[in-house]
């Protein structure tokens, strides 16, 4: 994964690193094949509090891309992402936090073509 580093006059660095995540999504299975899953993966700072650091997602491009061509199973299609940034208090006080929520539908006709 690339890593940049940055050194500015004074002292101050910046660390940037790109980050790649699997993020494993919960089924409901007492209602399958009907259930609709939906993942959601919250991201939050850990070391500055909102007054030093607000994250917010890009309003021009869409902030989330997802390849359809990752998902393994044919019978699943992504139905909607939705993006919100906010704020989690901790005893430390609030912290910026960014959240995006896939929520997935199957096609039912495989299923139905398997069991009968």
């Amino acid at each position: 994964m690339p890593e940049y580093a940055w050194v500015f006059p004074g002292g101050r660095t910046l660390l940037s690193r790109m980050m790649e995540a699997e993020i494993p999504c919960h089924l409901s299975l007492p209602i399958f094949p009907f259930d609709t899953p939906n993942c959601t993966l919250r991201m939050a700072s850990y070391s500055y509090l909102l007054t030093e650091l607000r994250y917010s997602w890009d309003s021009v491009h869409a902030p989330v891309e997802l390849d359809p061509e990752t998902l393994t199973d044919a019978d699943i299609h992504i139905r909607e992402v939705v993006t919100a940034d906010g704020v989690k208090q901790y005893q430390l006080g609030p912290f910026s936090m960014l959240r995006v929520s896939i929520l997935f539908s199957r096609t039912l006709s495989p299923f139905f073509v398997q069991v009968y």
